[in-house]
């Protein structure tokens, strides 16, 4: 074992708010908030550059998976100072099969909860298009009645050809604003709404929301 991976296991051994705040969640992993999420990326930090030594070592002893198992249970379930008071070696090698066993939870856990999390936002962006396009229709059905009077503007005798068309956008957005016409003409011209439409931007806005909140 390496002399810095030595000093880090025994530096997490004399910080017992580091040693406990490197313990597990006892929720699901898809109920993390962004807190506990924060905590589990601080935990991965910790052991991320000292696990592949840990992970050789353990293998390179050939310790039974069950002994792993009950080695790593003594650290998570003993106080700090008994383990302080175990011969150097031997509380190394406990606080190693532990920290084995958090890094490959901790992975789990964290890969668990960005697969809810992007399915979670999935699901909202969806249910906002739904409610987007949803509105959109309400509002042409609503100002689709107006529709034969914005037609009738072309076929009225009443009005000479030389009108400046930009009159006649005026007489009609009198009727139905811009923001509706388009609305209208969209709905007119495509038939259905695409929902896919409505989702990218409120998919970046929640992307954007994912970042800050969990950044690494």
């Amino acid at each position: 074992m390496s002399e810095n991976t030595v000093n880090t296991l025994q530096s997490i051994m004399a910080d017992k708010g580091l040693l406990n705040s490197l313990s597990g969640y006892k929720g699901s992993a898809r109920s993390f908030s962004p807190s506990e999420l924060e905590r589990e990326l601080n935990t991965h930090r910790t052991i991320k550059s000292i696990y592949p030594e840990l992970k050789s070592l353990l293998e390179a002893l050939r310790l039974s998976r069950g002994n792993m198992l009950y080695y790593a249970s003594v650290v998570k379930h003993r106080s700090v100072y008994k383990i302080r008071r175990m011969p150097k070696w031997q509380g190394l090698l406990y606080l190693s099969c532990y920290l084995f066993f958090r890094y490959r939870e901790n992975n789990d856990r964290m890969v668990t909860a960005f697969c809810h999390l992007v399915t979670k936002h999935h699901e909202s962006a969806k249910t906002f298009s739904q409610q987007e396009v949803a509105e959109e229709l309400e509002v042409v059905r609503n100002k689709l009645k107006y529709a034969g009077n914005v037609l009738n503007l072309f076929v009225d005798n009443t009005l000479s050809d030389n009108v400046p068309f930009g009159e006649i956008r005026k007489q009609a957005f009198s009727l139905i604003d811009e923001a509706d016409m388009r609305k209208i003409s969209q709905h007119l011209y495509k038939e259905n709404f695409d929902l896919v439409d409505y989702q990218c931007p409120q998919n970046i806005k929640l992307s954007a929301q994912a970042v800050q909140g969990y950044r690494y």
